[in-house]
């Protein structure tokens, strides 16, 4: 890994498209990288494999905005939509196992012989499930 000081960067935004792009100062040489900064809701992206690969462009406004709206964002669109495929995915699957534990057979448990169910838990155990889903 590299290290080292970027004197120049600037973070592109387009609210209406929640695109966030990060336009840096490549140190040593001439031009600028144009990378895409996920959005918070992604949380920890590092090493995102639908993550588009960063570019580089020119240090004239015309051909760098035009490098980005006809080679870049044509390719970070789709990557942000498989990203969040994918974390629908994942969530969905977290929800279904959890479910499909609920749905295990339960066994008779304490003096009583009580099942969860029967024993008063199983509403604030169904409301924490809702919430977490």
């Amino acid at each position: 890994m590299l290290a080292a000081r970027i004197p120049y960067a600037a973070i592109l935004t387009n609210r209406a498209g929640d695109t966030t792009l990060l336009l840096a100062e490549r140190p040593g040489r001439s031009g600028y990288l144009v990378g895409a900064l996920a959005p918070a809701a992604f949380g920890e992206v590092d090493g995102d494999p639908h993550a588009p690969r960063s570019i580089i462009v020119g240090p004239f406004p015309g051909s760098a905005a035009q490098a980005i709206t006809e080679r870049y964002l044509p390719a970070y669109e789709p990557a942000v939509h498989e990203r969040r495929i994918t974390m629908v995915a994942e969530a969905l699957g977290l929800i279904q196992s959890e479910l499909d534990a609920r749905r295990e057979p339960r066994t008779a448990t304490g003096a009583e012989g009580a099942l969860p169910e029967q024993s008063g838990q199983c509403a604030p155990a169904g409301d924490a499930f809702l919430d977490r889903a």
